[in-house]
């Protein structure tokens, strides 16, 4: 799945992408780069926008939340990982979203078709209970 044609390729909703998320809004240096789950995409005259949940392989100690998305945490059904190309269990909180420049990613796998609907879901509860964008194409 991580054959060049594919990294090179186009995102869409539900792809994975890995990109670099700063720890604090609006800092430059003080981040890493982390697999992101794409949930819109925008084209603009300065080129693609996505807006993108960040993921991480840390639980969030218990409190399972609606809006939370993970991939790997319960026994899955088909190949999720492998199309997913994590190495680990990771969840992605879909109510704080960044949104990056497509050029500054790259895509990595996709959300398994098996739980798609599970996405669309906690995408549903997310938009329910309010989304927070951070908006990281502004900055230099």
């Amino acid at each position: 799945m991580n054959d060049s044609t594919f990294a090179s390729s186009p995102a869409a909703v539900g792809d994975i992408v890995t990109a670099f998320i700063p720890y604090t809004e609006g800092a430059s240096i003080g981040g890493k780069v982390r697999p992101c789950l794409v949930t819109a995409i925008q084209q603009c005259f300065e080129g693609v926008r996505l807006t993108v949940a960040y993921g991480t392989s840390q639980t969030n100690k218990g409190a399972n939340h609606p809006w939370e998305f993970s991939i790997g945490r319960v026994p899955e059904v088909g190949p999720v990982m492998a199309d997913a190309s994590l190495t680990s269990a990771t969840d992605f909180n879909l109510r704080l979203c960044y949104v990056i420049w497509a050029h500054k990613s790259r895509r990595i796998g996709r959300v398994h078709p098996s739980i798609y609907g599970r996405l669309v879901r906690c995408a549903d509860e997310a938009i329910r209970r309010g989304i927070t964008k951070v908006d990281l194409t502004s900055a230099p």
